[in-house]
């Protein structure tokens, strides 16, 4: 493990501590919160964990500025490194929208432009809401590309609904009609000056029905487990 990464606390060890695995090439991850709370931040945590292990991250960050999600690695790191920023690489658009061609062309690129392998893709700000298209398609072909490309995939959703009203193992709007494209989906709350994980769903199993790691929001280091 990278000394620069933060060894106290490793987001994807709380994540997969009963499922006893990570998710494979092909398969999706999807991080749900209000406006604000920290979508970005988990994210980027869960690629500094890849990383640390001199793992290639690609991070397709939409509306928003590449400077901007560099400056979140940098924040969340203990000490941001040219070594790590060689493993990681982030496509800004200020879109909202991307197609899977689109995506396909942007990580191929990075293959043979960068001779990056990925183990991680990201697609953070992506717009569920207002997509024009068929989202289940999409969806298909997202994880297609990802999988194609040997790597899991994690999006980014913002949902309107309380974290209180959300039922335990149920997907919220926008995600309930695409559960079964969803291999794992985890809630960010934030609660009591804390942001607590609560896991939605993780593959074929039924998640705790209590958050799996309570988080400092400003620092992301444990508050309690």
């Amino acid at each position: 493990m990278d000394k620069n990464i933060n060894s106290e606390f490793l987001l994807s060890s709380y994540l997969y501590q009963d499922t006893k695995r990570k998710l494979k090439a092909g398969e999706l991850g999807v991080i749900l919160a209000n406006d604000g709370i920290g979508k970005t931040s988990f994210l980027v945590r869960l690629a500094l964990d890849e990383l640390g292990q001199g793992h290639d991250v690609v991070h397709i960050a939409l509306g928003q500025t590449a400077e901007a999600v560099h400056s979140r690695y940098q924040t969340l790191a203990v000490d941001w490194t040219q070594e790590l920023g060689e493993h990681l690489v982030v496509d800004a658009h200020l879109d909202h929208q991307i197609s899977p061609y689109r995506l396909h062309e942007v990580v191929e690129n990075t293959r043979r432009q960068k001779a990056c392998e990925p183990a991680l893709i990201l697609l953070d700000g992506y717009d569920w809401m207002t997509a024009k298209v068929d989202e289940r398609k999409r969806l298909k072909a997202f994880k297609e590309m990802a999988g194609n490309q040997g790597a899991p995939m994690w999006l980014s959703a913002n949902t309107v609904e309380h974290p209180d009203t959300i039922e335990h193992a149920s997907l919220p709007g926008p995600m309930t009609p695409y559960g079964s494209l969803i291999d794992m989906a985890v809630l960010l709350h934030s609660r009591n000056d804390s942001l607590e994980v609560i896991l939605l769903k993780t593959f074929e199993q039924t998640p705790p029905a209590q958050p799996v790691v309570q988080l400092a929001p400003n620092t992301w280091r444990t508050v309690s487990r």
